[in-house]
């Protein structure tokens, strides 16, 4: 967050707030996102974006049922091609 402060203010940041310095990093994070958001959604992934002082992140998470492990490792390599991709 520091770094972002940093680019945005030309190294004075004692005036940026962190919502508003997260703010500026999800609008940076959103076009990375945005390719792979719609296959993720589709196959059932629930999105959340994480911000605290120290980072912004954008998530995706799926509940996965560890008795069928078959399962969980097909959606591991789900992902994984779809992120090689």
């Amino acid at each position: 967050m520091d770094d972002v402060k940093s680019l945005m203010c030309d190294g004075t940041t004692e005036d940026l707030g962190t919502d508003e310095v997260a703010k500026q990093a999800k609008y940076f994070l959103g076009p990375a996102v945005s390719k792979k958001r719609p296959a993720l959604l589709k196959a059932g992934f629930a999105e959340q974006t994480d911000m605290n002082d120290e980072y912004v992140a954008i998530t995706f998470s799926k509940t996965v049922d560890f008795d069928r492990y078959d399962e969980v490792i097909a959606a591991v390599r789900w992902c994984q091609n779809l992120f090689r991709a």
